[in-house]
């Protein structure tokens, strides 16, 4: 794709004729003419042989870009031939591949602060983030673990966090991280986001990713008070009474109180 140079599409006839011949080309494959590749200039002209000549030729330049697209195939064939009662030799066409010379994209990932409080009412953005310019979407799949609960102690805003889309011709893609305030006392809870697949433009992780957010508890720790149902009873009542243990608020875990 960088070569700086051109190579040559040759179209040659059987025999000299009297008048020009025209030989239309058309173009397929993955690279895709006048993007990929020009004749020097624009797209590929199509080839005159001059009359009394056997040969004529036009010029195939790779672009050189800084997208990466993986190597891609240009297919060349003649589509119609015209002048000198010339016409085409069964079927013809060539292949020629355009190497790339950028390096396949990796894939970091990053969050915009390390903590969040759980009623702050805000969200926080994860940013993945690719090395260099791809020309096809890349999805970045993450994986959740740590004391946090995806989907119950933070969302992406109205559910489970997405998966991350790098859209084609862009270097980053985000979601949200968004906490959920509720009245459960939970202590702080750390959620650990990682990469857990790549897919698209060949890109790859880079090394292994992840980022940890804590979310800071706005609610206090609970304090325990102790009651009873009754202050006497009669030794032969034949009854109890009910001592009763209360929290000021819930918690995430039971609470043993010890008498």
């Amino acid at each position: 794709e960088n070569a700086g140079t051109s190579i040559t599409v040759t179209a040659t006839l059987s025999g000299a004729t009297d008048e020009a011949v025209t030989v239309a080309l058309s173009t397929s494959g993955t690279a895709t003419e006048g993007t990929d590749y020009t004749d020097g200039s624009g797209n590929l002209d199509d080839i005159t042989i001059s009359a009394g000549s056997t040969t004529g030729t036009v010029s195939f330049t790779p672009t050189d870009d800084s997208v990466y697209e993986g190597d891609e195939a240009a297919v060349i064939a003649i589509d119609t031939v015209s002048g000198g009662g010339a016409s085409e030799d069964g079927t013809q066409s060539v292949t020629v591949t355009i190497s790339e010379n950028e390096s396949a994209p990796t894939v970091t990932l990053a969050v915009s602060a390390t903590s969040i409080a759980e009623n702050s009412g805000s969200s926080l953005t994860l940013t993945a983030t690719l090395s260099n310019v791809a020309d096809e979407n890349v999805t970045v799949s993450l994986s959740t673990s740590g004391a946090a609960t995806e989907g119950t102690d933070y969302t992406d805003g109205s559910g489970n966090l997405d998966d991350i889309t790098i859209t084609a011709g862009s270097t980053t893609g985000t979601v949200s991280f968004t906490p959920t305030d509720d009245s459960v006392y939970e202590d702080d809870e750390a959620a650990v986001i990682a990469i857990d697949t790549v897919s698209g433009a060949d890109a790859t992780e880079s090394g292994t990713q992840s980022v940890t957010v804590t979310i800071t508890e706005n609610e206090s720790a609970p304090t325990v008070t102790l009651a009873v149902s009754a202050t006497s009873i009669a030794e032969n009542a034949g009854s109890s009474l009910t001592l009763t243990a209360t929290l000021s608020g819930a918690t995430d875990e039971t609470v043993t109180v010890a008498l």
